[in-house]
């Protein structure tokens, strides 16, 4: 966002001011207006939603969640013996 944009943050998680994208569908160009928020979810999992509308219409909704995962590297495994061998 060249310009910025005004963030509330508060207990539920935050959400960004309405802004608007200029989406080019085919040779026409169009301006949505975009309203984006986010949680956080009591297993930590962050949610992020962002609704588009045309004058007041919804015309697409994004939906994105994304939790922790362990990155610990694996313990190396020993190769199995094959019977027989010594």
């Amino acid at each position: 966002m060249p310009d910025g944009a005004d963030v509330t943050i508060d207990e539920r998680g935050y959400r960004i001011a309405p802004y608007h994208v200029l989406a080019p569908i085919g040779p026409m160009r169009f301006i949505l207006t975009s309203r984006d928020e986010a949680s956080v979810e009591p297993d930590g999992t962050l949610r992020y939603t962002a609704r588009l509308s045309w004058h007041g219409l919804p015309v697409a909704r994004l939906e994105m969640r994304a939790r922790p995962v362990d990155t610990a590297p694996l313990e190396p495994h020993m190769p199995a013996a094959l019977s027989g061998s010594t």
